[in-house]
């Protein structure tokens, strides 16, 4: 990545000014988009809740994960298409909520974001780490630092494009993985090798182990209430990355023209992958736990592997072996990685355009623009490995993480949506509205824990009756809170092309400086290059190419 960066600002003359390092000068097009898309959903808990969940419930656990989590991709189409409508010259959406509401609406909405964004990486790295110890034995904090070495490295060459190519790349990959493991699953394993067997096993499991809630415990049904409560719990947490502005940064980097075919394609493309992952290697391991070939044979899986999201890496192992778990880690690594990336550049932007910018040095030059952005990234990636680190030690896995967040940051979605498409949302409701939405979410999540409960642990937090009230609560209050607080003190009816008039592109010439008359005449001959080689291409033949040029 970092070479492909050289050779584009070399040959292409995509210098890293802060315009593209921060929004690739917004000319990305629909399939990078897409891939780009695909790749910030696929967090950590992609690959190993959705695998935990249908080792648990069975298929019905893969598809309303990724029905739950996929809803969300669509709907914000709408906002990304008004945000380029809008603000075109935006950097971060952030900078859209001080222009509309000033100081207190820009700072609550500065700390949703870097909430989520904090919750996000942590996430990687707490899985990530998790999965590298179990299959390779490596120290897990070990993994929560050096996981985010090489996203650092290749984040401060390249920038957001450098994130969107790898995004690409390591989509690919993680396909590749996938359908080489549904594959050999289902047509060349001995241990299962088609539909016929897993369905033989799968309901020997079912005997052995029922599934509570399921229908006859069976795990091939989608008759399921766990299923479709933990739907619920991923639909409403899920709205919390919403508020994780790098979704924004895509489509301010994106061009115009193909934002919504991007959004909407990626959408479709994600959801391939947590329901064929699942349905592989979350069936699988439960179908090959009594077999010697199990890692944990000829015990079944603890609490606490499950909670870690054990169940795909000791699956892979089990139906391909070492490669197997070449196979796991390399699909973990790129989705850590990619995702890290994401959220290191926009945090990198926020603190950039939306703190430094704003409140400490309005007449920033590029140059020392992309000077505060190198020093964020740095500075965040340590940040939140030491944190991962911390929760390593603890109960608290990935499972925990991605199924709570909703409740300290989905409040942040309503008011956050209002910003662009309600014109009468005032600066009150944009403060008040989340903050009370939060306070509300986690007490009715803790309240009803220890009314099912009696007591409030990490277990009993974790369940699944309890997230689905904390979660429901704090993404629905805020839509109560904020048209009154909007009413009671009265709708701001702000104007949109204010916009426009007040957020625009950041002049990046002292980046690159003059050129010397040598430099120049560099340039000069790589532009004949390339248009030489473009007729080539473009001619018929070689006489036409001849007479093209004379």
């Amino acid at each position: 990545m970092w070479y492909i960066t050289k050779i584009l600002a070399r040959f292409m003359g995509e210098v890293q000014g802060s315009e593209m390092f921060m929004t690739a000068k917004r000319s990305i097009n629909t399939g990078l988009i897409a891939s780009a898309v695909v790749s910030s959903w696929t967090i950590a808990a992609t690959l190993l809740t959705s695998s935990t969940w249908t080792y648990s419930y069975g298929v019905s656990g893969a598809y309303f994960y990724g029905a739950g989590a996929c809803v969300q991709i669509f709907l914000f189409s709408v906002a990304a298409i008004e945000l380029k409508r809008k603000a075109p010259g935006a950097h971060t959406f952030l900078e859209l909520t001080k222009v509309r509401y000033g100081v207190p609406g820009h700072c609550i909405q500065i700390f949703y974001s870097t909430l989520v964004q904090i919750f996000s990486c942590v996430n990687l790295l707490v899985g990530g780490s998790a999965v590298f110890a179990s299959v390779t034995g490596m120290n897990v904090i070990a993994g929560c630092f050096l996981l985010p070495i090489g996203v650092v490295i290749y984040t401060l060459t390249g920038g957001i494009k450098a994130t969107f190519l790898v995004d690409y790349i390591h989509t690919v990959i993680i396909y590749v993985i996938i359908l080489v493991a549904l594959f050999t699953t289902y047509a060349e394993s001995p241990l299962i090798g088609s539909p016929d067997r897993m369905y033989e096993l799968l309901r020997t499991a079912a005997q052995q182990v029922p599934v509570p809630g399921n229908s006859s415990g069976e795990y091939l049904t989608m008759k399921s209430l766990n299923g479709v409560v933990l739907g619920i719990v991923i639909f409403t947490t899920g709205w919390s990355a919403v508020v994780d502005v790098q979704l924004f940064q895509k489509a301010i980097a994106a061009n115009p023209a193909n934002t919504m075919g991007g959004y909407m394609l990626g959408g479709l493309c994600w959801f391939a992958i947590p329901f064929c992952l699942a349905t592989t290697f979350g069936l699988v391991a439960r179908a090959l736990q009594s077999n010697p070939v199990f890692p944990t044979f000829p015990r079944a899986m603890t609490e606490g592997e499950v909670n870690a999201g054990l169940a795909m890496p000791y699956a892979a192992q089990a139906i391909l072996g070492r490669g197997g778990a070449i196979a796991v880690l390399l699909m973990m690594f790129m989705a850590v990685t990619s995702a890290f990336s994401s959220d290191l550049v926009c945090v990198a932007s926020v603190m950039t355009y939306d703190v430094y910018r704003s409140y400490v040095n309005p007449k920033a030059t590029g140059a020392k623009l992309v000077r505060l952005s190198h020093f964020v990234v740095v500075a965040f990636a340590a940040f939140c490995a030491c944190v991962a680190a911390g929760l390593s030690q603890t109960s608290i896995g990935v499972n925990f993480i991605v199924t709570s967040i909703g409740i300290v940051c989905a409040p942040g979605v309503f008011p956050l949506a209002c910003t662009i498409l309600w014109r009468k949302q005032n600066t009150v409701a944009v403060v008040l509205a989340p903050l009370l939405g939060t306070a509300t979410g986690i007490a009715c999540w803790l309240g009803s824990t220890h009314h099912w409960f009696n007591v409030i642990t990490v277990d009993t937090l974790g369940s699944v009756y309890p997230l689905v009230v904390g979660n429901a609560t704090a993404l629905i209050s805020p839509m109560i809170y904020s048209p009154i607080l909007t009413y009671v003190f009265g709708p701001q009816n702000f104007r949109w092309s204010k916009f426009r008039e007040n957020i625009y592109i950041v002049d990046d010439s002292d980046v690159r400086g003059k050129l010397s008359a040598e430099e120049s005449t560099d340039d000069c001959r790589r532009c004949i290059h390339r248009k030489y080689l473009s007729l080539l291409f473009l001619s018929k033949d070689s006489a036409d190419f001849g007479n093209g040029i004379w």
